[in-house]
């Protein structure tokens, strides 16, 4: 059965926080072995694709261990022999009897690990152990943050729908104990991000789509397909992707119209730097290479649906929507960037009308490691 069919019975309190130290003990105990384990020998890691090779890297510039590469593409491991990895050509060469194997792929560890077996370590345990960023902030923030914010996050659960608790409750659950075992009864496919809970929990008439961090267009052909929009306003800075943008809406009777800016507060101009040993930060500099502005200085229509997805500018794109927001759009709103976003945006939409009489709040998750959490404001049927 389909979660969003599904409720759970509201978690008191306490209940609630014994729940996220038990996580936290477990993950206490865990670190300590693995931590043990990874000064014996080199460490093997399996999956040099995207975020694990952004791991193996930070790894290697970090600490004294021996890295130990394989993929089981072998256009992969090229790349990785190529960047000064030592690299295997099987699984079996980095099955020591006595290190650790770092699992690097965030999206089929559990898959990974059947292979590996008991010496298999996931990618957030890693992360964790070896300090690893996460965007503008640390993996191990995202763990603080939930254990100095119980009360705050259990103000978020008693106000997230009742279908949507349980995926709220494994999202922070995991963020605790960093183990992807405790996203399994709840993780949804990644290819249905942004749409199925909206296919499930709404049933407005979707005429017109905002997409805050369009990118390639990906997410408007989804829009197009899947929900019959028959409009779509693309926010997205980089010049280089208008093109595929605007081939998005091929076959639709008016072209996709482009917000040339990133979704700021106020008009600004923005720079990506890097902070702390690997991290991203995005701030105000007169000399920044984006231009940013607030979205209703050039959407002055009335949308039926918004999604942002914008590394982290999230509540500072809301700001720059406010009068876009008055007309209450459902919202779809990626919520992992920062440590406190699960908190922080509902309160920040709860106090700008999106109130829990008139919408429904339903959380969602599509990864096995920190990405892909997303929140949903849906009117209420």
């Amino acid at each position: 059965m389909d979660k969003m069919n599904q409720a759970i019975s509201e978690l008191s309190y306490s209940d609630f926080r014994n729940i996220l130290q038990n996580a936290q003990q477990r993950a206490n105990i865990r670190l300590m072995e693995v931590s043990k384990m990874a000064n014996i020998g080199r460490v093997g890691f399996f999956g040099f694709g995207g975020k694990g090779r952004g791991l193996a890297s930070h790894i290697r510039a970090t600490s004294n261990v021996e890295l130990i590469i394989y993929d089981s593409d072998p256009a992969v491991r090229a790349r990785a022999l190529a960047e000064g990895f030592d690299v295997v050509e099987d699984l079996y060469s980095i099955q020591s009897s006595e290190g650790i194997v770092i699992l690097g792929a965030c999206q089929s560890q559990l898959e990974q690990a059947r292979e590996v077996g008991a010496r298999a370590v996931f990618f957030q345990e890693a992360a964790h152990l070896f300090d690893a960023p996460h965007l503008a902030n640390k993996v191990r923030e995202f763990s603080e943050w939930v254990v100095a914010n119980l009360d705050s996050l259990y103000r978020t659960y008693m106000l997230v729908h009742p279908r949507s608790r349980e995926a709220f409750m494994a999202v922070i659950r995991f963020r605790n104990s960093l183990d992807p075992r405790d996203l399994v009864d709840t993780r949804r496919n990644n290819r249905n991000m942004w749409f199925d809970i909206i296919e499930t929990g709404s049933t407005r008439d979707y005429k017109i789509f905002l997409d805050v961090g369009a990118f390639d267009g990906d997410t408007i052909r989804q829009a197009f397909s899947r929900l019959l929009i028959q409009r779509a306003i693309a926010v997205e800075a980089n010049a280089a992707l208008f093109p595929q943008i605007r081939s998005s809406g091929i076959g639709i009777s008016e072209e996709v119209l482009i917000v040339p800016y990133a979704a700021w507060s106020h008009r600004c101009r923005l720079k990506a730097t890097e902070v702390r040993g690997g991290m991203v930060s995005v701030i105000e500099a007169d000399d920044g290479e984006l231009e940013a502005a607030p979205i209703d200085e050039s959407v002055n229509e009335s949308v039926d649906l918004i999604k942002i997805d914008i590394e982290g500018a999230e509540i500072n794109a809301l700001v720059g929507l406010r009068s876009v927001l008055q007309g209450f759009p459902d919202l779809a709103i990626a919520a992992y960037h920062k440590p406190q976003d699960l908190a922080t945006i509902p309160d920040y939409l709860f106090g700008h009308g999106y109130r829990v009489e008139n919408f429904d709040l339903h959380v969602a998750h599509y990864s096995d490691c920190l990405d892909d959490t997303i929140i949903y404001f849906l009117r209420k049927q």
